[in-house]
């Protein structure tokens, strides 16, 4: 997912701001700044380098075991809609996928709106559904959606972060996730349980 516009610890940052531009300067304001956010992150994402190292195998895995995809994201749904290679590949077959919603700030990440609409729409339990995400908003969105989470540190300094920060399990790799999901399947179980993913690499840390 490229997003030149936020740190990565999340976009908590954009998000306040843009609730901020709607208080003050009405929606006609935000409405500027979000086209102008949208055009920056379709010249960004048409140049951005290949996918994380694993993740088309592990959609594929997903996919493969019986599960469900639903992507989540606050890029803009004409950000999502530009062709890359991770979506030409499994995610093309995905069941949901959520983007900004337009000119509603509040309902960004961590706004647990997006990944409430994404179990709706696949007809499952958020208790029953995990987010994978590289950072420590994702961490907060999952909680307050009811959902587990698995932290993805591709970095080395996010491993204790999003530990920290109640990640249920946090992996270094993508790989270590789609080697869960196979195992699922190898075991009889066609499709796959929350702790399938959980148990990919659960960690501990202390200060």
């Amino acid at each position: 997912m490229c997003r030149p516009w936020q740190s990565w610890r999340g976009p908590r940052t954009t998000r306040w701001r843009s609730i901020a531009i709607l208080q003050e300067g009405g929606s006609a304001v935000l409405a500027v700044v979000e086209a102008a956010l949208t055009a920056a992150v379709i010249r960004a994402v048409k140049v951005a380098g290949t996918p994380a190292e694993g993740a088309i195998e592990a959609l594929q895995a997903a996919l493969d075991s019986g599960g469900h995809i639903a992507v989540v994201s606050n890029n803009s749904a004409e950000c999502l809609g530009i062709p890359d290679r991770a979506r030409d590949c499994a995610i093309d077959r995905r069941d949901y996928r959520a983007s900004r919603p337009v000119l509603r700030p509040d309902l960004m990440k961590p706004s647990p709106h997006p990944l409430l609409a994404a179990a709706s729409d696949i007809g499952v339990a958020p208790n029953l559904t995990v987010l994978i995400g590289d950072s420590l908003t994702e961490v907060e969105t999952a909680r307050a959606a009811g959902t587990g989470s698995v932290g993805y540190a591709n970095k080395p300094p996010k491993e204790m972060l999003l530990a920290e920060a109640g990640a249920d399990a946090v992996v270094l790799g993508m790989g270590e996730i789609t080697d869960s999901l196979r195992s699922s399947v190898r075991l009889g179980r066609r499709r796959p349980s929350r702790p399938d993913l959980l148990d990919a690499r659960r960690r501990s840390f202390s200060r």
